[in-house]
């Protein structure tokens, strides 16, 4: 029975279970039809029916078959009680109970009581069927599901076949059917390198009505995928994709969001191409410039004119048989080809375009080519200008123009010139309009450093030595630089400078100049007196306000205070004054104006004029001030005492500093007229040798053209001997024309020069020393000798070619112009000498005076030692002192008023004087005390002092008079040429002297700059000694002078190169030393020409004698004669009384 059971059960199983596969293909099919499952899905869902229908089979189906075959064991009968238990609700447990009982478990009672306990079950249970536990009809109930399933399934693989292979085929991938089919062409296709591709995509077959959103191109290159849209058509579903310029090869596909075509093929056959390309560019070797290699595969050049390009190519498109470089205006340049690369070269000479052309084997061009620029950058012109001097230059007297040219150019200079030439004022002058090159002579300047693009460069033009210029004032020298480039290829370029102008200034610009710089010393000094008369009014006020008051208010304090700034303020200004006056006297010193003497006191005055500031005079008001301040009325008495005094003494320097300074402009006029004269004489000698050659030259051309020549020369020496008269003719004429307008120019000079001395015989009609009669006699001479109307003819004549008449009114001219510079040399030397003859005596007065007084010093001193300290007789000997210290305060007086007309009186002799009266004053009050032991010292001191004093009053002597000295054994000639090569080998010590300077710049000296400073030295040393050998001839009697102080101021020099504080101070010196030789080198000249001119030697001149060379027993009667001589000159009051003083003191002596 449960066998039996078992098997209904089985097949109710296996009903169930295919019912459940059928629904389950049913629903794979729709589902496999509606999505396309991917073959992942598929084979997941196919895995997943199998296990469940062999898990199902398994635990439902065959358990229960095997049990029906007896294969499967059956379970036991406990099991099935229990089971029928469940089935037979009646039953229950009772059945279980009964195989339990039936087998002795569950229970302990006897086997007779289990016995028959399991009887009584039995009974009770055998009533019951139990066959009708088997159930066929649960494989009745469970058929039906199983067939309707299987029918749907089995019909839904008839209807859907595809979806149900695919099933099938779980691991084959499967696409579903396109809504249309694309039609693509070219399809595969074949194009040249750089031909354009055009590829076109339809839709057909289509079983949609619907376009596609994009359609797109894939390509394939073996540098990756890129993809392009394609654009659609207006004539219907079609779409195309244009590609201009084919390059490469490639694969390409068109695809739709549904429907992706085959892969198609586009072959390509390169042309001829340049892969690659390199350019270098190398510069003209003058420019010195590197090799420019341009950027990879850029071939626009930008290059000098001249620069070689190289073109390197790396070549592709196959084997190339042809390369060449073409240019835009049918130029070729053949490249060399070797393994790929094409090399080709050319020289950049002015604008193009080029390119590279390519045949291959084949004969196929690279087509189109690119074209690359060539800019021609040209060498630009130089550039040259002067940084010094400026347009018009006045020069110096040594003759000398140092030039700074400024030069510009984009490589460097070749060379460097200067053009020049001289214009004396025969030409109309028009500095704009171009000259001919040949009116001009050059020198080359040299190029240290060529190459330099910007540089200044710098040359020292010696006018007189090095070009061999006679300048004379008045004369310009016109000229410009011209500078060339180092342009090798296209030419040498230069540029020229404007012209410009040096200038030899005649005496009245240099004097003229001069004027200018002492007028605003003279301005500054006059403020300076003005503030000084001022701050006394206000302290006159002051003072006696204080001493009305017995004290200070706070306005008086300010009042104070402000008198102080003043007096520093007017300090400034005294400072201010000295430095134009320096500034002066170097203008004197460079430009040779005035006499040496003239010149010195003009150097001495500088100190007059610092001499006026005295720190004293500030510390007082400053005393003054503080004893305001703190009330104290006593010192404040002494302390405006001392400002009254120095104020005193303030206003006693200015003034005399002022009257030194008009007396020196009075003489320096005299010299500037006698100046002036001289130079105007020698620029009329000058015209005057220059008609004389002219008048030479005219005549050689009319003997050369006698009309009574051959009459049968030929016809050609005829025309050529017309064309040479005619051309000396006209050279004639232009001469004359030319010395016409300077003869011109020098009677305009001589205008002004008479207008001059006009002016100074007012100005100068009260200068002391100045006789009125001589001034009168000179410029009655000059009306007689008429030189203006003289000049007029000449200039006359030479306009009509009268050469003779001509140089008669010439000389006639000359001879009055030496003439008046005789007189007006002889006017400015008597004045000279008679001041300085007053003020050497009056000098000299006072020095035997001190020196008197220092040996009665020195008697009243032994004398008061010898008696006893305290004793009465000292008394006796105060009054004595006394004496001798109104005697020393008369020399005080004296010096005072020679101070006045004597610059080299300085506050130093005014200090030792002060000194000695305050020694002398302790002495008379030690005196009279009785005191000997402290009047020794005071006496001592009063001595020291006096003989201090006379030997710095015996200096003032030795510096006033001078010196001279003799020689013999050169003549004028080679003591001309030896100065003149003393002074260049001077010029060649200072540039020399300069550049060492520079090099060591305050650093410490190396072993090799040491050995080049004493070098330099020992170069100095040498000049010296030649120069005074040189002043020991008799040549340089006259001007020994100048020599010795050129002497010294190289000593100093010596000096101050062995340990220069100043290098600024000694570069000036040196150029200093430069100017005085010039100016004794043009002495020279001057005396030579002199002496030439009036016949007689310099050992002729009379020597004058100086006072301090007066023997002892004609000094008196020399000095008498001399004051008589001095009161009939007309001095001054002050003076005419001191001259007094000292002949009333000569007769009392004699007495």
């Amino acid at each position: 029975m449960y066998r039996r059971d078992a098997l209904f059960r089985s097949l109710a199983a296996l009903c169930w279970g295919g019912a459940a596969v059928a629904a389950l293909v049913l629903a794979a099919v729709a589902l496999e039809s509606w999505l396309w499952m991917p073959t992942n899905l598929r084979t997941a869902l196919l895995t997943a029916t199998t296990a469940l229908l062999g898990g199902y089979v398994g635990m439902r189906v065959l358990p229960p078959f095997l049990q029906w075959t007896g294969t499967w064991p059956l379970p036991s009968d406990e099991t099935l009680a229990r089971s029928v238990g469940t089935a037979t609700p009646a039953i229950a447990d009772r059945l279980v109970t009964l195989f339990q009982l039936d087998e002795g478990r569950s229970s302990t009672a006897p086997p007779a009581v289990r016995s028959a306990a399991v009887a009584q079950l039995s009974e009770a249970l055998e009533p019951h069927p139990f066959d009708a536990l088997v159930q066929p009809e649960r494989v009745r109930r469970a058929a039906p599901w199983l067939l309707v399933p299987a029918l749907v399934a089995l019909l839904a693989w008839t209807v859907l076949p595809n979806a149900s292979a695919r099933l099938l085929a779980p691991t084959t991938s499967f696409e579903r059917p396109a809504p249309y089919a694309l039609s693509v062409t070219p399809g595969n296709v074949e194009r040249v390198q750089g031909e354009a591709l055009t590829i076109e995509a339809a839709l057909v077959d289509r079983i949609s009505a619907t376009d596609p959103a994009s359609v797109i191109v894939e390509m394939e290159t073996p540098d990756g995928i890129r993809t392009q849209r394609m654009t659609a058509r207006s004539d219907g579903p079609r779409w195309t994709l244009d590609l201009p310029n084919v390059r490469s090869g490639f694969e390409y596909r068109v695809r739709t969001p549904s429907v992706t075509s085959p892969t198609y093929t586009v072959d390509v056959s390169t042309r001829p191409l340049v892969r690659g390309l390199n350019v270098t560019v190398d510069p003209p070797s003058y420019t010195r410039e590197e090799t420019e290699r341009l950027a990879a595969n850029s071939g626009d050049v930008t290059a000098l004119r001249g620069s070689q390009v190289s073109v390197d190519a790396t070549l592709g498109g196959g084997p190339i048989t042809e390369a060449v470089l073409r240019f835009d205006d049918g130029r070729e340049r053949p490249m060399q080809i070797d393994d790929g690369t094409a090399t080709g070269t050319f020289t950049v000479s002015e604008a193009a375009t080029y390119h590279i052309h390519l045949r291959n084997t084949d004969g196929v061009a690279n087509p189109d080519p690119v074209r690359y620029d060539v800019t021609a950058r040209a060498d630009q012109p130089p550039r040259v200008s002067f940084a010094a001097p400026g347009a018009t230059t006045a020069l110096k007297a040594d003759r000398v123009a140092e030039l700074a040219l400024r030069l510009r150019d984009d490589f460097g200079f070749a060379r460097l010139r200067v053009h020049y030439r001289l214009d004396r004022g025969d030409t109309e002058r028009d500095d704009a309009a171009p000259e001919a090159p040949s009116a001009y002579e050059s020198f080359e300047i040299p190029l240290e450093r060529p190459l330099r693009t910007e540089q200044q460069v710098e040359h020292t033009w010696l006018l007189v030595q090095d070009s061999g210029l006679d300048l004379l004032p008045g004369d310009e020298v016109v000229y410009y630089a011209e500078v060339w480039d180092n342009d090798a290829v296209s030419g040498f370029k230069s540029a020229e400078t404007p012209t410009q102008r040096l200038r030899v200034p005649t005496a009245a610009e240099r004097y003229a100049e001069l004027d200018e710089t002492q007028d605003r010393a003279a301005s500054s000094l006059e403020s300076v007196r003005e503030q000084s008369q001022s701050m006394q009014e206000q302290f006159r006020q002051l003072r006696d306000e204080v001493r009305r008051t017995q004290e200070a208010s706070w306005e008086q304090q300010s009042q104070a205070q402000q008198m102080r700034q003043q007096q520093q303020s007017m300090s400034r200004q005294v400072e201010e004054a000295a430095r134009q006056m320096e500034s002066a006297t170097r203008q004197m010193e460079q430009q040779d104006l005035n006499r040496e003497e003239t010149r010195q006191m003009y150097r001495e005055l500088q100190e007059v004029i610092r001499e006026i500031d005295d720190p004293e005079f500030q510390d007082a008001l400053r005393e003054l001030q503080e004893s305001m301040e703190s009330m104290d009325f006593r010192q404040m008495q002494q302390s405006m005492e001392q400002v009254e005094e120095n104020m005193q003494s303030y206003q006693e320097r200015l003034e005399r500093a002022k009257e030194l300074f008009e007396k020196l402009r009075a003489q320096q006029k005299l010299d500037e007229m006698r100046d002036r004269a001289e130079q105007l004489r020698d620029t009329q000698d000058a015209i005057q040798a220059d008609t004389e050659a002219a008048a030479e030259s005219d005549s050689t051309s009319s003997e050369d053209t006698d009309p009574s020549q051959s009459s049968e020369e030929s016809g050609a020496e005829s025309d050529a001997s017309e064309a040479n008269s005619s051309e000396s003719a006209q050279n004639s004429e232009q001469s004359a024309q030319d010395l016409s307008r300077q003869q011109e120019r020098a009677r305009e000079r001589m205008e002004e020069l008479e207008q001059a001395l006009s002016e100074m015989s007012d100005e100068l009609s009260d200068a002391p020393g100045l006789s009125q009669e001589e001034m009168q006699a000179m410029q009655e001479q000059m009306s007689e000798s008429g030189i203006q109307e003289r000049m007029q003819e000449a200039a006359e004549s030479l306009q009509n070619q009268d050469f003779q008449s001509a140089q008669s009114s010439q000389q006639q001219a000359s001879d009055g112009l030496s003439e008046m510079a005789s007189s007006l040399s002889q006017m400015s030397e008597s004045m000279s000498q008679g001041q300085q003859s007053v003020n050497t005596q009056g000098i000299w007065y006072a020095l035997e005076n001190t020196l008197w007084l220092s040996d009665a010093q020195e008697r009243l001193r032994s004398e008061a030692s010898r008696l006893s300290s305290d004793g009465e007789q000292l008394r006796s000997l105060s009054q004595e002192q006394q004496r001798l210290r109104t005697g020393l305060e008369s020399v005080g007086d004296s010096l005072s008023a020679v101070a006045r007309n004597t610059p080299q009186l300085s506050r130093v002799v005014r200090q030792k004087l002060g000194a000695g009266l305050n020694a002398m004053q302790t002495a008379v009050n030690e005196l009279d005390a009785r005191n000997g032991r402290q009047a020794h010292p005071a006496q001592t001191e009063a001595m020291t002092r006096l003989n201090e004093l006379a030997k710095l009053l015996s200096d003032v002597l030795d510096q006033m008079q001078g010196g001279g000295g003799q020689g013999s054994g050169m003549s004028m000639g080679e003591m001309q040429q030896q100065m003149q090569q003393m002074t260049g080998d001077q010029q060649a010590l200072n540039r020399a002297l300069q550049e060492h300077l520079e090099n060591v710049a305050g650093e410490r000296l190396s072993v090799d700059q040491q050995e080049r400073r004493s070098q330099l030295r020992a170069q100095q040393r040498r000049l010296q000694q030649q120069l005074q050998s040189l002043s020991q001839e008799d040549a340089a009697d006259r001007m020994m002078g100048d020599l010795d102080r050129i002497a010294d101021e190289m000593e100093q020099a010596l000096e101050e190169m062995e340990n220069p504080r100043n290098e600024r101070d000694l570069l000036d010196r040196q150029e200093r030393i430069v100017t005085q030789m010039m100016q004794a080198q043009q002495a020279l000249q001057s005396q030579g020409q002199s002496e030439s001119r009036e016949g007689r030697s310099a050992r002729e001149m009379e020597q004058r004698r100086a006072p301090g060379e007066l023997p002892p027993e004609e000094a008196t009667e020399v000095l008498r004669q001399g004051l008589l001589d001095a009161l009939e000159g007309g001095y001054s009051d002050d003076y005419e009384a001191l001259i007094r003083r000292y002949f009333e003191a000569l007769e009392a002596q004699e007495e």
